[in-house]
């Protein structure tokens, strides 16, 4: 297995028509308090909200003892540069590009920059209580997540919030990516976003299936690695696509960046 690049943080940003709108820190305490126990808020020298979680466990970083926060803090100019990369593969929302490129204003919703102590389970929960909090206060045009490159709708993001949560999502994406001199009609799928969570992401190479039923084992799988961990071995099957009964998995490094830890699926 390869090693591993920098973790990234989890960040989630909304994009709003005009600036970023003023929030009601009381508001977004209680709303935190109520999934997470004791919540305190903290004094900051800028706009953002920052709030300590005290009923979670502390962690360890360069020496010192550090709880875990969240913040949510209003930028005035969304970074057009990953939005358009995140457009470029949003495949889900026809009306996201028109309306992620009109934002002025946004806010960023930030767990602990460093809470690799926790289980990665706790921190995207944390994201979404951030963001489902943000979203209880202000509407805005679309939602970004960098991390998986994809820009969602908030009722979108609302209803998979439901009562039948999907905890992945939109934290996971599946990319596609034409082959260059490949055999004909080739294509590259890879999801985006579980190196996030510290677990590998899924790439594969094929012609001749659909790619919206590729699409969709890709996820499958990626939500399965999401529940279990990283426990699919090397030399491993996993059900496959519709041109092959399985896929046979191995570690490695993703074939387009981001620099991330994956598995590679190959039709048996």
């Amino acid at each position: 297995m390869s090693d591993a690049p920098e973790e990234q943080p989890l960040l989630a940003v909304a994009l709003y028509a005009e600036e970023a709108p003023e929030l009601d820190a009381g508001r977004l305490q209680a709303w935190l308090a109520e999934r997470f126990g004791s919540v305190e808020p903290v004094e900051t020298e800028s706009d953002a909200a920052l709030f300590v979680l005290n009923d979670l466990p502390m962690g360890e970083v360069e020496g010192e003892l550090v709880p875990c926060t969240v913040s949510v803090a209003p930028v005035d100019e969304p970074d057009g540069e990953a939005l358009l990369a995140s457009l470029s593969q949003t495949w889900d929302w026809p009306d996201a590009r028109e309306l992620a490129l009109s934002a002025v204003g946004s806010h960023v919703v930030l767990p602990s920059m460093s809470s690799a102590w926790l289980d990665y389970k706790t921190r995207l929960d944390l994201l979404h209580c951030g963001v489902s909090g943000l979203l209880e206060q202000t509407d805005p045009l679309a939602l970004h997540w960098p991390q998986s490159q994809r820009v969602v709708a908030p009722d979108a993001y609302r209803l998979a919030r439901g009562d039948r949560a999907d905890r992945l999502y939109p934290q996971a994406n599946v990319r596609m990516f034409r082959v260059q001199h490949g055999e004909p009609g080739e294509l590259f799928m890879d999801t985006l976003g579980l190196f996030s969570l510290g677990l590998p992401d899924l790439e594969v190479r094929f012609a001749g299936a659909e790619p919206g039923e590729i699409a969709g084992q890709l996820l499958y799988l990626a939500r399965y690695v999401y529940e279990h961990g990283d426990v699919i071995q090397d030399e491993h099957t996993v059900q496959g696509g519709p041109t092959s009964s399985s896929w046979r998995c191995h570690h490695g490094s993703s074939s387009i960046g981001p620099d991330r830890p994956v598995l590679e699926l190959q039709p048996v």
